[in-house]
């Protein structure tokens, strides 16, 4: 489900209940294009276990658009493969609280409990579940245009987001 805002606020996207392992494929598969509209923020219960298993079908996702490159003969499509491999070779994750992340850091990994301390951003997977106040202080930081991404049922916490969206 997707639902957005007429003057472009947000968009929100429900990704519908599956395994962690579905949910790590589908944000890994997601997040090269996220990335191009600027930094991400990530909640999940165990941030530094779903950063590893991120990381890790990244640098497959990595190895794959770098087969895809050398084998491609159109120059534009290689130098946009190159493009790409050189943007997700330069991608900095951080499973650290965002004030203490390194400089320069794109997608951070955080628990729920350090939602005050996220920067702004153009992307916000929710990979837990959230209380309605934990989503209210998500949303704050999120930029106009940004898009949030619920992997999970749509709980009743979550009906703050359509009230924020269509008022």
């Amino acid at each position: 489900m997707i639902l957005h805002l007429d003057n472009g606020r947000w968009y929100i996207d429900v990704r519908g209940p599956g395994s962690s392992d579905q949910h790590s494929l589908d944000l890994t598969l997601h997040l090269p294009r996220r990335l191009m509209a600027g930094p991400v923020v990530v909640v999940s219960q165990n941030p530094k276990v779903f950063l590893s298993v991120i990381r890790k079908r990244w640098m497959r996702l990595l190895h794959e658009v770098e087969i895809q490159r050398s084998s491609t003969l159109e120059p534009l499509k290689r130098q946009s493969l190159q493009r790409e491999v050189h943007n997700m070779r330069h991608c900095r994750f951080s499973a650290k609280r965002p004030c203490d992340a390194p400089a320069g850091t794109q997608v951070f990994f955080i628990k729920p409990d350090w939602l005050d301390d996220v920067p702004e951003h153009m992307t916000l997977y929710i990979a837990t579940p959230l209380a309605t106040q934990q989503v209210l202080r998500a949303m704050q930081r999120l930029r106009a245009g940004g898009l949030i991404v619920i992997y999970g049922e749509w709980t009743a916490d979550y009906e703050i987001l359509l009230h924020q969206t269509y008022s």
